[in-house]
């Protein structure tokens, strides 16, 4: 996988689970999340982001795989 679709991966599970925190925070009870798990996965990606995507070490890539997989997998279950 190249350093660009690792880019957009991402930033568009880091705009889902922006979208999450908007949920929890206006309590519409549409969040497929729970808070922690939002915390956790945003808190991945900012790590991930602060060591810079063209310096990771293999477990650094496994984690942010690791963690977009997961936020990927909800966003397709809260499609549905």
């Amino acid at each position: 996988m190249d350093i660009k679709q690792l880019e957009d991966r991402i930033q568009y599970a880091k705009s889902f689970l922006h979208h999450e925190l908007t949920c929890h925070k206006i309590e519409n009870g549409k969040a497929s999340l729970e808070l922690g798990q939002v915390g956790y996965h945003l808190d991945t990606i900012h790590e991930i982001e602060r060591i810079g995507l063209r310096r990771l070490d293999d477990i650094d890539f496994v984690k942010i795989q690791r963690v977009l997989t997961s936020v990927e997998a909800c966003i397709k279950l809260s499609k549905n």
